[in-house]
């Protein structure tokens, strides 16, 4: 059954930001997209008001969506001839995009073609853009299905034309996730192991694996020298009690971040 996303009327403010490793769509950062709404006055002294565009859809296949499952959206309203990018943001923003955390960006939000390019359209005749893709590999649970139109692929942020407002809630399921030896329950101190479990991280990009704390990261992983598992986080042992997050984030070399396996949250005693 389709499911249809019609734009909205929330103010977020556009930011330029750098294109993706595969160059075909551009890097917005979370919560910073331009209002979409059209202000009109009917008369000098008459008060403004605000409508929205209800030709401007974003339509996907499933609202329960697994990561790596193919999709097919479709979008409208756009001028024929330009281009239309649909996007994938997590509820759960995992902490490496926290400032101070190696200044990444995010690139794990978009949907891939068979070829491994971001997914998106070139809008026809009748203002419909349509593309197929793969779900972006980001963490399980809510997230938001949105997208926008601007007149070329690649351009930069300053240059799109509208967002697909407020967004259509779905929830996301992954087989990407983190097996950790010794259990969540530990005491400060405790060498963790753990393996990635559900697959390798998308094209050349690599493991990136902290121990976080309120945002903070406090231990990075190593190569772990316990037979059969492939790291070793050690928790310091002056950590005061409490829950922790261990996060893996799938890290390119330009300083994108292009998935993101499932957190695990640890309880230090």
């Amino acid at each position: 059954m389709l499911v249809a996303l019609t734009l909205g009327t929330a103010l977020w403010s556009v930011s330029t930001a750098p294109s993706t490793s595969s160059g075909n769509a551009v890097v917005v950062p979370r919560g910073s997209l331009p209002s979409t709404s059209v202000t009109t006055t009917e008369t000098p002294s008459s008060p403004t008001t605000t409508t929205t565009q209800p030709n401007r859809i974003l339509t996907i296949s499933s609202t329960d969506l697994s990561v790596g499952e193919q999709v097919t959206l479709t979008g409208t309203g756009c001028p024929p001839g330009h281009w239309g990018t649909p996007v994938l943001q997590s509820d759960d923003e995992p902490a490496v995009f926290t400032p101070g955390n190696g200044g990444l960006y995010d690139s794990e939000e978009y949907f891939l073609t068979s070829s491994g390019d971001d997914a998106g359209g070139t809008v026809g005749t009748n203002g419909q853009w349509m593309t197929s893709g793969t779900v972006p590999m980001i963490p399980p649970g809510p997230a938001t299905l949105t997208g926008w139109c601007m007149p070329e692929q690649g351009g930069d942020g300053a240059s799109i034309e509208f967002n697909y407002l407020p967004g259509l809630r779905v929830t996301v399921s992954t087989s990407y996730g983190l097996d950790v030896e010794q259990g969540t329950t530990v005491k400060a101190g405790t060498t963790l192991e753990l393996n990635l479990v559900g697959g390798h991280c998308p094209g050349v990009s690599t493991p990136d694996i902290y121990l976080y704390g309120s945002d903070i990261q406090l231990a990075p992983a190593s190569a772990s020298t316990v037979g059969g598992w492939q790291y070793a986080v050690a928790i310091p042992s002056g950590l005061a009690p409490g829950q922790y997050r261990l996060e893996a984030d799938c890290v390119y070399s330009r300083g994108s971040v292009d998935g993101s396996y499932a957190p695990v949250t640890v309880t230090v005693q």
